[in-house]
């Protein structure tokens, strides 16, 4: 098969006996397959044997697509391309995703990746495999000025379900899966790594539908998650695409941003119950004012999380969220504050659930440059020494974690508080699984 390409997707986390499908993946299997090109998506969340099927499928593939993911799966990335560099030196190896977006010179200089794809990088992959298919050089200088001009075409081919085996990914007592129907999302968060790609990019309606309805043959889910950053930016496409899986007879959840599901009127709510949405995800992130401004979260974000849990206090829908501890210039007192504003929020809507993480910057980030710069924060210096600190450092929901920028005395103090509260009030927490 001399149009066969071979993509890789690391493991995410340890733990887990269910996952998500390969969404990035399968965008890029769209793209290629729509080119003539045979995608083979290898998992290693969900397969055993990973090693022997790679040498297998690589034997006559034009080169090994690698998603990479900064944290504890760059472990999984590498160990990809080095049993490509092992077995087929000459292969090429691309690397793509969000830790090659915000480190595309740096990841270049190991002697495991050949090139990497930036932001969106489903045509410029493509670009790339056939000029390898040509035998033409497809390395292309990295160009950090056109990186914030890459948007996804909103007619992007339709989403090969089949390239997968669904099964894998599906829980058999939650019958959940997730989908796409944009990119990218208009916040500034300091802590966010589509900072760099800030446009909000939805994909036409006919192309949700078709994905959709191509995913319901492959799976007949019970629960849908629409998984994009943001997905209420505009009510009237929500509608729209809420009414058309109605003939799925699932239920639905999905993440959205304050100053969306504030706009939300009464009516709409009603609508939105009728309409089987069992779950709004909004990132309350920290209850501090003060937070609040080094997050970029913007003016009025507190009370507005407010003015939410209130339309909704007498509503099924659950509103669930993520808190952010241990961010670069919090105080223990913003912190009291933030714990006050959960239980608080919790007692206006008993439905009403967080998740907790600890802060851990991602490279590119307004964050993680102020730990550069402010506090002479020591990051890694390659891609092997971000696989190793990943492996160390990977963030954890509900878990108490190491606070670095802290002094000690301060991290201690910290540390007791927050255990404390979290030990009298574990009701509040969200129990995360798929």
């Amino acid at each position: 098969m001399k149009n066969k390409v071979v993509l890789f997707f690391p493991l995410l986390e340890e733990g887990k006996d269910y996952h998500w499908p390969p969404i990035s993946l399968l965008a890029l299997a769209a793209v290629l397959k729509s080119n003539n090109l045979e995608p083979v998506i290898i998992d290693e969340r969900v397969e055993k044997g990973v090693e022997n099927r790679l040498k297998n499928e690589l034997k006559n593939a034009l080169c090994l697509g690698i998603t990479a993911f900064t944290g504890f799966s760059l472990k999984g990335s590498l160990k990809a391309a080095k049993i490509c560099r092992e077995y087929y030196p000459d292969k090429p190896i691309i690397f793509g995703g969000p830790h090659a977006t915000a480190l595309p010179e740096q990841s270049k200089k190991s002697y495991l990746i050949d090139d990497v794809v930036t932001g969106y990088g489903e045509f410029e992959f493509l670009d790339k495999v056939q000029k390898i298919a040509k035998g033409e050089d497809f390395r292309v200088a990295f160009d950090k000025s056109k990186l914030c001009s890459k948007l996804m075409s909103p007619d992007m081919p339709t989403i090969p379900y089949d390239t997968i085996d669904m099964n894998k990914y599906i829980n058999p007592k939650t019958r959940a899966t997730m989908y796409l129907t944009s990119y990218g999302c208009p916040g500034k968060c300091t802590f966010c790594s589509t900072q760099t790609l800030r446009r909000w990019t939805p994909f036409s309606i006919m192309k949700v539908k078709k994905d959709l309805d191509n995913l319901f043959r492959v799976y007949s889910f019970k629960h849908l998650v629409f998984y994009d950053a943001t997905f209420f930016v505009n009510i009237k496409r929500v509608i729209e695409i809420i009414e058309y899986i109605q003939k799925y007879e699932t239920d639905w959840s999905s993440d959205a941003r304050t100053d969306e599901v504030v706009k939300l009127d009464k009516d709409t709510i009603t609508l939105l119950e009728k309409k089987k949405l069992k779950c709004i995800t909004i990132g309350l992130e920290t209850g501090s004012a003060r937070v609040v401004e080094i997050m970029k979260k913007g003016e009025g974000h507190i009370n507005r999380m407010y003015k939410i849990i209130n339309n909704f206090k007498d509503s099924p829908i659950d509103i669930a969220s993520g808190v952010i501890f241990g961010v670069p210039g919090e105080t223990i007192a913003n912190l009291k504050t933030t714990l006050k504003v959960i239980k608080e929020l919790c007692s206006i809507k008993r439905n009403f659930k967080v998740s907790t993480t600890f802060f851990r910057p991602l490279p590119g980030t307004a964050l993680y440059h102020i730990l550069e710069k402010d506090y002479k924060f020591n990051f890694p210096n390659s891609l092997e020494e971000w696989a190793e600190y990943g492996e160390k450092s990977h963030y954890q929901y509900n878990e108490l974690m190491s606070i670095p920028w802290f002094s000690r005395d301060m991290e201690k103090e910290y540390h007791k508080i927050y255990t404390e509260f979290w030990q009298g009030n574990a009701n509040l927490l969200e129990k995360r699984g798929i």
